[in-house]
């Protein structure tokens, strides 16, 4: 097993001998940068969330003008056919109707930019917290650690090994067997096995 980030170890929590479980954090390293990186994306997001109500107003009060000039330009639209008011007048309400039509618009778009400026910092959190678990070594499966390079200090990086982890009932025994003795082998059978370096 090795570290899917570069830091050094700082603390081993399993030696060899030890029967670890799937799952179990067996060593950790310093993710101070990591941490950073979480509070750094973190506080992008507040950033954009605070921006929120501000762009909600901003879409409200451009609302509000708009639906004036909308008003104002409908009076002056029939005022205008019966000659009541000036050509120059009626193209002025028709320009700020346009104008606030624009506003209107603008603050719309603002509020979509800040929900996808939102998305994108969300991301970034997950992202940067998926980085710090890598600060983690878990063992993948359960078995037994049978060797441990690991030690407080020691920079870890993907590649270098910390542990190796035996998987439990993962053994495979293969033996030759006399061509004069295969008729007496069965597919399912049972056989008594001596290792002698176990002396069992």
């Amino acid at each position: 097993l090795s570290a899917k980030v570069m830091g050094y170890v700082r603390e081993v929590r399993a030696q060899a001998g030890d029967r670890v479980r799937e799952g179990q954090v067996l060593a950790v390293l310093d993710a101070r940068d990591l941490d950073t990186d979480v509070r750094r994306a973190e506080a992008a997001r507040e950033e954009v969330k605070n921006a929120l109500p501000e762009a909600e107003a901003a879409i409200a009060a451009a609302q509000a003008q708009a639906d004036l000039a909308e008003a104002t330009f409908r009076r002056m639209q029939e005022l205008f056919q019966k000659k009541s008011v000036t050509n120059q007048e009626f193209d002025e309400a028709a320009a700020r109707l346009k104008a606030a039509a624009a506003a209107r618009e603008v603050a719309r778009a603002r509020r979509q930019q800040l929900d996808a400026k939102l998305k994108q910092a969300e991301q970034e959190v997950q992202a940067a917290g998926i980085r710090r678990a890598y600060s983690e070594v878990v063992a993948p499966f359960a078995g037994v650690i049978t060797a441990k390079p690991a030690e407080p200090g020691l920079l870890a990086a993907p590649g270098v090994v910390l542990f190796l982890l035996e998987r439990d009932g993962a053994f495979r025994f293969e033996a030759a067997v006399e061509e004069s003795r295969l008729g007496a082998v069965r597919l399912g059978e049972e056989v008594e096995v001596t290792l002698d370096g176990l002396g069992r």
